[in-house]
């Protein structure tokens, strides 16, 4: 690669940052949506076992800034997948609160 791209691009500490704009617009756009699912998760007693969710907007709001010195470890695609776990879990809530009671 060396040549083909300038050395400051091969050279970059700050990887972890969301290369495609798309995926910045999306947090803005869709904060009400986000926030939405992370209410709603909290709710749920097995949830909060999991997750701290006083997190979410400070982690957020950061994700959102994208102030490269935190960029490194805000780690955007762990929110995403929290989120998406969010989403499988509070779908399957019955399910597993009636797995978690037998198992006691």
């Amino acid at each position: 690669m060396r040549g083909l791209i300038p050395n400051e691009n091969l050279l970059r500490d700050d990887k972890t940052i969301p290369t495609i704009p798309h995926i910045h617009y999306s947090l803005l756009k869709e904060k009400e949506q986000i926030f939405k699912i992370v209410k709603e998760s909290s709710k749920s007693i097995l949830l909060n076992g999991i997750f701290d969710f006083s997190k979410f907007p400070e982690w957020y709001e950061k994700l959102v800034k994208r102030d490269p010195k935190d960029m490194n470890y805000l780690m955007p695609g762990a929110f995403y997948s929290y989120l998406m776990i969010l989403l499988y879990y509070k779908d399957r809530e019955e399910e597993l609160e009636e797995l978690l009671e037998g198992m006691k």
